[in-house]
């Protein structure tokens, strides 16, 4: 047998031991055990023997992997898990203090708890997460995730995790701290202008939950390339500055957005992706220049949209309050000459026939490349008028076509 024909088979083997113990190897993870398994011929065990040690129930070959490894499998466990693991011997006591994945999730906790035991809860969680990250020594941590209803009373402990998370050069930092402060004065506050440009520049990837960003500072963070902001507070300068500081910004969500008026993503070469505003009740107009554009969702009341310089942006999504989009969004939108799905999620509609006689004489402007349209519709009941069809006369070269009517749009 070859070396070749070798490496594939142990490879093989390796392959179904990872399926049989429940893990995840790489393909740099499979050619370690490869070479490892041909020096183990080089240096004379024989075949049968080998085969022997293979199939050997009391044998542990999980402790046998390499260090690296182990820490790749530990890091796709729950923090939990990995720490319950530490005592199955010696050789897994120091392995989940390197792990490189850190997400501490008990959001579901906290669902049926009031008054004292929530705050008993609580103050029970920020004592694991402290002292989970007292004892981790490992160098690295690509992604550092909380997930827990925490507020202001928290910003002491979890200003310090961001900082541990920083002084690793995580690349993915999540903040979901969930709370139903409808009021966001009790929510705690990113403190996105005290990062020096040395301790952002390793963040790529930002989530952040029920924290109001309220200062511009993001203009260290050059190396961001996702952002998304769920219930938070926004002026028009923090969102604007995103993309005059955040040079690689590709993906950028915005939900649930306080104080947003006017959002602007203007900059000169913007590599922005893909657009996501949603549920911003103050939002007035949107303006966009994005060359690299491709895939933009609104949903919220009528608002004033300005779209230039997007010769890329294939496709809209479109969520109306109203039964239709108004005559100035449906003029805007047709001008994107690159469009070619359109997506549009309409409520509030009652008899359409009866409350809305002037849609049936509605003329649309001509949707030229538009190749797919998705209607849906929440109502009660379907009155006939099928098809919104002067809004399929402007669309001639339409080749899919989705209707969608219930009561509940997502």
């Amino acid at each position: 047998m070859s070396a070749v024909e070798g490496m594939k088979n142990n490879k093989k083997r390796s392959g179904n031991f990872a399926r049989d113990r429940g893990c995840t190897l790489d393909m740099l993870s499979l050619t370690k055990l490869s070479l490892n398994l041909m020096q183990n011929k080089r240096v004379g065990i024989s075949r049968k023997k080998r085969k022997c040690q293979r199939q050997d129930p009391s044998k542990d070959w999980i402790s046998d992997l390499p260090d690296e490894i182990l820490i790749d499998i530990v890091s796709l466990l729950p923090m939990k898990e990995a720490l319950n693991i530490s005592i199955l011997s010696k050789r897994w006591r120091h392995i989940w203090s390197s792990t490189v994945i850190l997400k501490f999730d008990g959001s579901n906790k906290l669902l049926s708890s009031i008054g004292n035991k929530k705050s008993l809860q609580r103050l029970a969680f920020v004592t694991w997460v402290d002292r989970v990250l007292d004892s981790h020594y490992g160098s690295v941590v690509t992604a550092f995730s909380v997930c827990y209803a925490l507020n202001k009373r928290a910003a002491c402990h979890i200003n310090q995790w961001i900082s541990f998370a920083v002084g690793k050069k995580v690349q993915r930092l999540e903040l979901k701290l969930e709370d139903d402060d409808s009021s966001f004065s009790g929510l705690y506050t990113f403190p996105s202008s005290k990062f020096r440009a040395e301790e952002a520049s390793s963040i790529k990837h930002l989530a952040l939950n029920a924290c109001p960003v309220y200062s511009p500072g993001f203009d260290s963070f050059r190396s961001l390339i996702t952002l998304s902001l769920d219930h938070v507070v926004l002026t028009d300068i923090v969102f604007n500055n995103f993309f005059l500081n955040c040079s690689r910004l590709e993906h950028v969500s915005v939900v649930e957005a306080k104080n947003l008026v006017n959002a602007r993503v203007v900059g000169p070469n913007l590599p922005l992706k893909h657009l996501k505003l949603r549920i911003c009740d103050q939002l007035e107009s949107i303006e966009i220049c994005a060359m690299n554009l491709v895939i933009f969702i609104y949903g919220g009341k009528p608002i004033n949209l300005f779209l230039r310089n997007v010769p890329m942006l294939r496709e809209i999504q479109f969520f109306a309050s109203d039964v239709m989009i108004n005559d100035t969004i449906a003029s805007t939108l047709s001008q994107v000459v690159s469009l070619e799905t359109l997506a549009l999620f309409c409520k509030n509609v009652w008899n359409i026939t009866e409350e809305y006689p002037e849609i049936k004489s509605r003329v649309f402007p001509t949707f030229s490349k538009l190749k797919v349209l998705v209607l849906t519709v929440k109502t009660s009941f379907w009155s006939g008028y099928i098809g919104f069809p002067s809004l399929l006369r402007a669309c001639p070269l339409l080749q899919r076509l989705g209707m969608h009517v219930g009561t509940h749009i997502s």
